[in-house]
């Protein structure tokens, strides 16, 4: 990633309608907040699968790879918050985190009431949207409790944000812990370390979720219709179709694959 748009999800602030995008598993560098407006949608974080419904929320943190996908009509609203924006909640907090499901609907009232109020303006300053990141983050804090957070260094985050790069960038190759560690030179053992910390998942988990998201991307396609799914299984890097399977069926449940 450029560093022009590295700056760029550092200024972010907005809040946006879930897109069919956000289908798709990604990652950014920036806080995000699922907040599901009306109906049910299916989420998944770091591994995690939840199904929230109305009123319920998901704290996405920089690097942690997710997915949304709304129910039928149901309304997703998005909340990213850059790092320009988080500096000085994360100096009110040193060594915590923030939690991650948010599904107590009464303690989510006075949230979603702030949410409602302060997001809907058109114009805010820099100072206001520090001011209102804050004020939104402590809501959550001081209602759900903080988890524990490691410390991490800027020199190290930049580091694991090029590593998460190079593993979506990758996925579909015969990539291993021990070929990522000479990429770049670091110990297998270290690397995994320093991304299960990071980003709350194992790496052998986030590159076949990975994959086999692509894989369903590829079957859903038209222009794939006539392929046979181990042939595609192939292309996005899965060498077992046992392995295939499991992963599909912790992605996606008991959804049928195409044939």
């Amino acid at each position: 990633m450029s560093r022009n748009l590295e700056k760029i999800e550092a200024a972010c602030f907005l809040t946006r309608p879930s897109s069919c995008k956000d289908r798709e598993l990604h990652f950014h560098r920036c806080l995000e907040i699922y907040l599901v407006v009306k109906g049910r949608a299916f989420v998944r974080v770091s591994g995690d699968n939840r199904l929230l419904t109305q009123g319920q929320m998901v704290i996405v943190h920089p690097l942690e790879n997710h997915s949304c996908e709304a129910v039928e009509e149901s309304q997703v609203q998005v909340i990213c918050i850059g790092s320009d924006h988080l500096r000085l909640f994360l100096t009110a907090y040193p060594g915590k985190r923030l939690p991650r499901w948010l599904t107590d609907l009464q303690t989510n009232s006075a949230i979603l009431e702030y949410i409602e109020k302060s997001f809907a303006q058109e114009r805010i300053s820099e100072l206001h949207k520090v001011e209102m990141a804050c004020r939104l983050l402590s809501m959550v804090m001081e209602d759900y409790g903080p988890e524990e957070r490691m410390e991490i260094s800027e020199r190290n985050q930049v580091l694991i944000s090029e590593i998460v790069q190079y593993i979506y960038d990758h996925c579909s190759e015969n990539l291993t812990l021990e070929a990522l560690s000479k990429v770049f030179y670091l110990s297998p053992s270290f690397l995994s370390k320093k991304l299960r910390k990071q980003i709350c998942v194992d790496f052998r988990v986030l590159v076949n979720d990975l994959r086999i998201h692509r894989a369903v991307q590829m079957m859903e396609a038209p222009e794939n219709r006539e392929k046979r799914i181990e042939d595609i299984a192939i292309l996005c890097g899965f060498n077992s179709m046992s392995t295939f399977y499991r992963c599909y069926r912790r992605n996606f449940g008991s959804k049928k694959t195409r044939r």
